[in-house]
């Protein structure tokens, strides 16, 4: 469907992704260092104007996250990307942060991140995607 310009339109979208990762762990003394390869599955709904797409795609991407930790204060930094670029599709998923991790705390392992993370993604495929997301989070994470 063809709109024109300036014409106001009530547009919805719905998309999920589900990611599997498998990574090779290159360091691991006082931070970590993977590289893998991850596959995401993104399934989702386009409605512009009561006119409805749907979508169902796997894109595989390289994977790379990279943590440093603070020496004796439970402090890190971190990076992690998934990226791919191929037939004129590309996706960029990237985030930054910076934490906090106490073992034996409340829980047997407990933490706190605050970051930045940006998706970028550009897929033509049975519907074409073009969606630029960003912005700050925030995490709270245990282990049992």
């Amino acid at each position: 469907v063809n709109y024109a310009a300036g014409q106001v339109t009530q547009n919805t979208l719905d998309l999920s992704s589900t990611d599997i990762t498998l990574y090779y762990e290159l360091w691991d003394t006082s931070g970590d260092f993977d590289v893998g390869l991850t596959a995401r599955w993104f399934k989702g709904e386009v409605d512009i104007d009561r006119t409805t797409e749907t979508t169902d795609l796997v894109i595989p991407m390289l994977y790379a996250r990279a943590e440093a930790e603070l020496p004796l204060t439970g402090f890190y930094v971190g990076a992690l990307v998934n990226v791919a670029s191929y037939s004129g599709d590309s996706i960029t998923d990237g985030e930054v942060k910076v934490g906090w991790r106490k073992k034996d705390f409340i829980l047997p392992d407990f933490g706190v991140e605050l970051g930045y993370r940006s998706l970028d993604l550009d897929v033509d495929e049975e519907v074409d995607i073009d969606v630029d997301l960003s912005g700050i989070f925030f995490n709270m994470n245990g282990r049992f």
